[in-house]
């Protein structure tokens, strides 16, 4: 692969790399014939949402320019909370702060524009605080057409696209809903709220079990179906890992406030049994599932809150975001590399198969990460790829 926006020359024979800038006359003797062929690293496309007027935007990454916008809330813009795209399909759908999902898509095969299929709305609970949270609180699946949603009310709401219908309606929790993992396959759903309660629904029939042990609020849960496994994140009291079918929990880390802070963000490995998470003291932990109450190894390097951390897969390296720096580790807790920049609650698209960093605050930022091979003394800086910026009056993206 080339490095991106640039085109690169090789020889047919492949044992010769040539600079976009070489002359073709001085690649061979005059006469001889050559056979050449163009690479380009494949860019692909973006969709950004403006906390301002509600509006998403279809971004050419490779162009650098819009494809096309579209317009949700015309009445009362309102922040969308995410995005999910079928790429395939070409079909968006937006959720917006007040729970509203907005469904676009063509209308016919022929049709190359995106038009607004459908608008959903809670109307029978619309004073009922209907919103929702964050972006973690929204479950949606393409191939079903089903999206499942928690409130801030405390109920589930599962959506038909199709029909842009409730099919129906989980009621149990006391207070907001912060966290929706689904096994669409299985029609089992797990939900966080801050009542201190998961709980585990069997979609079809509405039946729910109760999963107790944490003593505050529950801000991340990650789930393996296959394993019936699941790993939860008190915002106070650490990590408690999960069987469902037992509903029983085992204590893998007990948080000492005064030395980590608040937990706001986990992720784990499962082949390898491993853990991490980040605080809100700009703590960053490693921990040993095998062995609990185990740190493999803990660095405050942050300085400052991180609220977002990610394993890449089959390696152990992991990446951690803060308000002023996102950081990429090795296995041994060095630091491989670290961009800089007023972050802030930005969001992130991390694509470690393609080593591509998505980031968007002010404007949409596209890094190149380190592969898994670089050294930490070699002092590698993420390069920017390119800065996409909506120049219409403050028009900042989600």
């Amino acid at each position: 692969e080339g490095i991106a926006g640039r085109y690169d020359l090789a020889s047919a024979r492949g044992d010769k790399l040539i600079a976009d800038s070489t002359e073709l006359s001085e690649l061979t003797e005059p006469g001889q014939p050559i056979v050449l062929c163009l690479i380009r690293r494949r860019m692909g496309f973006v969709y950004t949402a403006s906390n301002v007027d509600g509006s998403l935007t279809l971004w050419d990454l490779a162009r650098r320019e819009v494809v096309h916008r579209l317009q949700c809330s015309l009445c009362q813009p309102q922040c969308p909370i995410c995005l999910f795209a079928d790429w395939e399909q070409q079909r968006v759908l937006c959720c917006l702060e007040d729970g509203t999902l907005y469904l676009w898509g063509r209308t016919s095969e022929t049709d190359e524009s995106l038009h607004l299929l459908r608008v959903m709305q809670d109307e029978k609970n619309a004073g009922d605080r209907p919103g929702v949270s964050s972006k973690e609180a929204v479950a949606a699946d393409w191939s079903q057409g089903k999206v499942l949603l928690g409130t801030m009310a405390g109920r589930l709401l599962l959506w038909d696209l199709l029909s842009g219908k409730i099919l129906r309606v989980f009621r149990g929790h006391r207070s907001c809903i912060d966290v929706v993992r689904v096994c669409w396959q299985r029609s089992e759903a797990l939900s966080a709220c801050r009542d201190r309660v998961i709980r585990f629904w069997k979609m079809e029939t509405g039946e729910c079990s109760l999963l107790r042990g944490h003593t505050s609020s529950v801000c991340c849960l990650l789930v393996n179906w296959e394993l019936r496994r699941a790993m939860s994140a008190g915002l106070m009291d650490g990590l408690r890992l999960w069987t469902l079918e037992s509903r029983q929990s085992v204590e893998v880390s007990r948080l000492q406030m005064g030395e980590m802070g608040r937990i706001f963000c986990c992720d784990i490995d499962w082949k390898n049994e491993k853990a991490i998470t980040g605080s809100g003291l700009g703590v960053l932990t490693l921990w040993d599932l095998n062995l609990l109450m185990k740190i493999v190894w803990r660095n405050d390097s942050h300085g400052h809150d991180v609220y977002a951390v990610s394993f890449e897969p089959g390696s152990m390296r992991c990446l951690s975001a803060g308000e002023f720096s996102v950081c990429i580790w090795d296995q041994m807790g060095a630091l491989q590399c670290r961009i800089e920049g007023a972050f802030g609650q930005a969001s992130l698209v991390l694509e470690w198969k393609s080593l591509w960093l998505l980031c968007a605050s002010d404007a949409v930022y596209l890094y190149d990460i380190p592969d898994k091979d670089t050294k930490p003394e070699t002092g590698f800086k993420a390069k920017m790829n390119c800065q996409l910026k909506d120049e219409r009056k403050g028009a900042h993206q989600t």
